[in-house]
């Protein structure tokens, strides 16, 4: 018979090592994970405030929406601002400003970034259309991103409405645009202009496509315009005088 002689002494010693040895181990993975679970957590932390996603206004007018982004975290984040054009009416400008810089239209990603600061709350976000005295709707959508970490984003979408308030639009005076529809299928507008030069009557819809352009000689009229070809719904009809927009108003198409 053989007999095996065991250090007990340096067998327990040899199980601390290793568990202590795999401790160590388990210790510095939870640290692992734990710092990137902090990271992510601190840099998920961007979030918008703004008191409306529709900004209405007339064609004479640039609309502007504003977004304040706020940093909740607890370390500082650098934000570009990426912005996606939804729709375009024919003829609009869409431009932003971020931080201290303001884009032209053919921008779309601010080559400019701004650092929030923890709690901060950055208001210099300013997203502009500019109608140029033409109808229309555009829809933009902004996002706010973190340069380090592309999950760490926001979103707001704006609708720029310059169909709304377009009976609110006062032409100066001496100047009017009335129009009706008949029971005929006619578009019967009329109008008055002071001083006319090269004055025209244009229809668009309500993404600023223009659909029938009538050039007026006279101070005041009467257009009777047929509307069978155009489909049911709404349409802006403006009345132009030397290029400029002096008065708008809404009409509904229908058929019956």
């Amino acid at each position: 018979m053989v007999f095996v002689s065991i250090d007990a002494s340096e067998y327990l010693c040899s199980k601390s090592i290793n568990l202590i040895s795999g401790m160590r181990k388990l210790i510095t993975i939870l640290t692992i994970l734990t710092f990137v679970g902090f990271s992510f957590a601190a840099k998920a932390q961007l979030i918008a405030l703004n008191t409306s996603s529709t900004v209405t206004g007339d064609p004479s007018t640039t609309l502007a929406a504003h977004i304040a982004i706020v940093n909740t975290g607890s370390g500082p984040v650098v934000v570009k601002v990426i912005r996606s054009i939804i729709t375009n009416a024919s003829g609009h400008d869409i431009s932003f400003c971020w931080g201290s810089q303001c884009y032209l239209p053919s921008i779309s990603v601010s080559p400019i970034q701004v650092t929030i600061l923890p709690g901060d709350t950055n208001t210099s976000f300013v997203g502009d259309v500019a109608p140029n005295g033409i109808n229309g709707t555009d829809i933009v959508s902004y996002t706010f991103q973190d340069t380090s970490n592309a999950n760490n984003k926001v979103s707001k979408e704006f609708t720029y409405d310059f169909v709304t308030g377009i009976n609110n639009l006062n032409p100066p005076s001496g100047n009017y645009l009335f129009g009706s529809q008949s029971n005929a299928g006619e578009a019967i507008i009329k109008y008055n202009i002071t001083n006319p030069a090269h004055a025209e009557l244009i229809i668009t819809n309500l993404l600023g496509s223009v659909i029938k352009e009538i050039f007026l000689t006279d101070q005041q009229g009467v257009v009777t315009i047929a509307v069978s070809d155009m489909p049911a719904g709404i349409y802006i009809y403006s009345l132009y005088n030397s290029g400029e927009v002096i008065a708008a108003k809404k009409t509904m198409i229908t058929h019956r």
